[in-house]
Formats: structure tokens, sequence, C-alpha cells
């Protein structure tokens, strides 16, 4: 199936869905849904697109550059079994951005990208926008009945 043509489907499914008010009705069109697109019945969800359309553009701009360069994480090194015991050594923190940096097989072009990039950014007005822009989705996802 075509994106387009997916898309179209999903606007059809969508509307009925909306419509019937029955819960054995909404269970048979997401089944339907689930059969013709090969979703895993467990994880369909409709959902109205305007909150997928705020959370993707919250993610593209303000989350994925707010996580990438300032939110450092821990690696697993190493693990170890003593006994019954498992000993585990982490690398230091290090945003993604930094691992990037100290990476050998990111070429030198990448990087001075990223560098340039990173100057460009302000984590405090990254997070105050993040927490500006999420509770408008958070409301929408809440007042949405599926």
């Amino acid at each position: 199936m075509s994106p387009q043509a997916r898309k179209e489907y999903f606007k059809a499914v969508w509307l009925r869905y909306k419509k019937t008010t029955s819960k054995s009705e909404k269970s048979k069109i997401l089944d339907e849904l689930c059969a013709n697109c090969h979703f895993n019945r467990k994880y369909a969800r409709l959902e109205d697109p305007l909150i997928g359309s705020l959370l993707n553009d919250l993610y593209k701009n303000e989350w994925r550059l707010f996580h990438n360069f300032f939110m450092p994480s821990v690696k697993l090194k190493a693990k170890e079994r003593i006994g019954s015991k498992i000993i585990k050594r982490h690398d230091s923190p290090k945003t993604p951005y930094q691992r990037i940096l100290d990476s050998k097989f990111i070429p030198p072009h990448t990087k001075q990208v990223l560098k340039e990039q990173f100057k460009t950014l302000n984590p405090f007005k990254l997070k105050k926008t993040i927490d500006k822009r999420l509770p408008k989705s958070i409301v929408l996802l809440g007042n949405h009945q599926l």
C-alpha cells in the first residue's frame, strides 16, 4: 500500500471510528485496520492527527536537539559474573553529541557541522520551549477518547 493510499485509508477509518459509539463496533474497526495494514492489535491506536503532528514537530525540533546535545547517558562497558552476582561497569556520562565527537569513525566535516550547530543552541531556551509546548499535547491527549 502506497503512503498516499495508506493516509487516505487511515482518514476513512478514522472518520468511521469517530462516528460510532459502540465499543464492539470500534473493536471491529480496529481489527479491520490491523488486518489490512499488518499492525499488531495490541499496539494499534487511532489518535487525533493534530496530536501526532504536534508531538512529531516537538520531537523534530526542540526535543531531539535538547536530548542529543544536552542530556548525558551512561553506556555499559563491561558485565562480569562472579558467582551469582553480576558486576556492571559503565562509561562516564556523556551526551550523544560528545560520543560522536569522541568517535574515530565520524568524518571531521560532520563533527565540524555539529560543533557549529551546538554553538547556536541554548539548553534553557530549548527546555522552556519544550515545557511550553508539551502541555498542549498532553491536554489534547487527555481530552481524546479512544
